[in-house]
């Protein structure tokens, strides 16, 4: 900028355009972190009828695989981490993390999410009366250092052989 005597008024122009750049990156800078709170992306798209027994009679042995039917439509190449519980009327048994390979796309199959331990002390009956079991089962999805994404689900009830 030129001053009413013809020379430079203010701050050298190397100034200006440091000042210039300093800001364009902390503009672009908080619109990336916007952009990755906020974007509305969905990893996994789980239908409603996802978490029906898919064993014979809603029975699994001790030692044995719980199948689940799963519908889902799986967006990207990411993984979760799964957390997943038995419950038996007041009892909480937590299970080992074992994340089954949900591949891209959509799909309608049975996919095995837990192993019933051997060891896992089986109550006679429950405030129900019936001895059923429900696996619950919660995914998280880590999209980038500031979001995580989170799906949970409860399966139809089972009963777990003695």
């Amino acid at each position: 900028m030129l001053g009413l005597d013809g020379k430079t008024a203010g701050l050298p122009r190397k100034v200006l355009y440091m000042c210039w750049a300093v800001l364009m990156t902390a503009g672009i800078l908080l619109g990336w972190v916007f952009w990755s709170v906020w974007w509305p992306f969905e990893p996994l798209a789980l239908d409603e009828e996802s978490g029906s027994i898919a064993n014979h009679n809603k029975m699994v042995d001790r030692g044995g695989t719980l199948m689940v039917r799963m519908k889902y439509c799986k967006h990207t190449n990411l993984t979760a981490q799964m957390v997943s519980s038995i419950e038996q009327g007041a009892s909480l048994w937590l299970l080992s993390s074992q994340l089954p390979a949900f591949t891209l796309g959509c799909h309608d199959q049975n996919v095995g999410l837990a192993i019933i331990p051997v060891a896992l002390p089986i109550e006679a009956t429950t405030a129900e009366g019936n001895g059923m079991s429900v696996l619950r089962v919660r995914l998280n999805y880590r999209i980038n250092p500031l979001r995580e994404v989170t799906y949970s689900f409860v399966t139809e009830p089972f009963t777990i052989n003695p």
